[in-house]
C-alpha cells in the first residue's frame, strides 16, 4: 500500500498539533486500525476519545487517546471466559 503524500499545509498542521500533544483524526484513525468514517462515526455517537475541532479539523488530546486505549484493555481472565 503506498504511504500517502502530505501537502505542505496538512505537514504543517501535523507538526503544529503535535507540538501540542494532540493528533490528527487521520493518525487516530491509523492508530486504531479503522477507516477515517468510522472515527468520524464514533466522534458523532460520542464513543470515541474527547476531540477538539477547529474549524473543519479535528485533533485528539494524546491523553484522551490514551485513556481511550486503557478502556479497550482486555484482561486475560476476560479472554480466557470467553473461550469456555
Amino acid at each position: 500500500m503506498a504511504t500517502p503524500t502530505l501537502t505542505d499545509d496538512e505537514f504543517r498542521v501535523c507538526q503544529l498539533a503535535h507540538s501540542m500533544d494532540f493528533i490528527t483524526d487521520a493518525d487516530f484513525a491509523l492508530l486504531a486500525g479503522v477507516k477515517p468514517s468510522t472515527a468520524d462515526s464514533w466522534r458523532r455517537r460520542g464513543t470515541g476519545p474527547d476531540y477538539v475541532r477547529l474549524g473543519s479539523r479535528f485533533f485528539y488530546p494524546r491523553a484522551a487517546v490514551a485513556s481511550f486505549l486503557l478502556a479497550k484493555t482486555k484482561s486475560q481472565l476476560n479472554v480466557a471466559r470467553g473461550a469456555l
